[in-house]
């Protein structure tokens, strides 16, 4: 049986039925991707909120250390409603990182 507070949740779910939506995080690791990453998060927003995905989703941007303007791109994404946000880091790795400690 799974931890407590998630049978909490599904028996309430069942209880209410269509009230709990399921919903997933979706992070996105980059390094210098500041010419692909606006058109792809674009369509993957499009897929996630497209009709089809039976899921809630979220999507965060975890830059790892870029040296081209990929931060300025997530950062000009993350207000949007496309992102829910962007994390990053100076050093190599320690985006990644934070975002797997969240």
């Amino acid at each position: 049986m799974g931890p407590p507070h998630l049978v909490a949740m599904s028996i309430a779910a069942l209880a209410r039925p269509r009230t709990w939506v399921p919903s997933i995080d979706i992070a996105i690791p980059v390094f210098n991707e500041e010419r692909d990453l606006a058109p792809a998060v674009r369509r993957l927003y499009a897929h996630l909120h497209g009709g089809d995905f039976p899921f809630s989703a979220r999507i965060t941007i975890a830059d790892n250390a870029s040296t081209d303007g990929t931060a300025a791109q997530a950062l000009r994404l993350s207000p949007s409603s496309l992102t829910s946000g962007w994390c990053g880091s100076t050093e190599k790795e320690k985006g990644v990182r934070w975002l797997l400690r969240g």
